[in-house]
């Protein structure tokens, strides 16, 4: 059985190449009819040419598809690098998030430092206008005497 397949193989090979040149031999033909007046010599000119044609149009088209192929390969290299890089995002940004938020918390504690700093600096002077005296006005805004004296100079220093 195998070597019927074999046989049956190799006669349908060879019957494929029979029709094969004869196809070619009618497209020659075909083409030799076409071209009318010319002596034989320059109708094999003319078909000789368009052969040679014939085989740079498929290579102009052999190098087409190794170009597209080439850049579909680096299309693909660009696609796995951007899905890096995306998946890279996802795992910083809810770090990134992260940090936001302290940063933000952090400058919201500064700002209410500050704002508090300006409010206590704002009641020395209004006592001190009162004339109160410093163990008074240290005593009400429960400081030390030592940071009164210290913010009261920072301020006369200030202005």
């Amino acid at each position: 059985m195998f070597i019927l397949s074999i046989v049956i193989g190799f006669i349908i090979v060879v019957v494929a190449l029979v029709l094969i040149r004869n196809e070619f031999t009618k497209s020659l033909d075909l083409r030799l009819s076409k071209l009318g007046d010319f002596s034989d010599v320059e109708k094999r000119k003319i078909v000789e040419v368009l052969e040679e044609l014939e085989d740079e149009i498929n290579n102009l088209n052999k190098a087409f598809y190794e170009i597209i192929n080439d850049l579909e390969g680096k299309y693909s290299i660009h696609e796995k690098q951007l899905e890096t890089i995306e998946k890279k995002i996802k795992r910083i940004s809810p770090i990134k998030k992260e940090v936001e938020s302290r940063y933000e918390n952090k400058i919201n504690v500064d700002t209410n430092i500050l704002n508090d700093e300006i409010s206590i600096k704002n009641k020395i002077i209004k006592m001190r206008a009162q004339n109160m005296s410093i163990n008074e006005i240290a005593k009400e805004l429960k400081i030390g005497v030592g940071e009164l004296k210290l913010l009261l100079n920072i301020n006369k220093n200030s202005n």
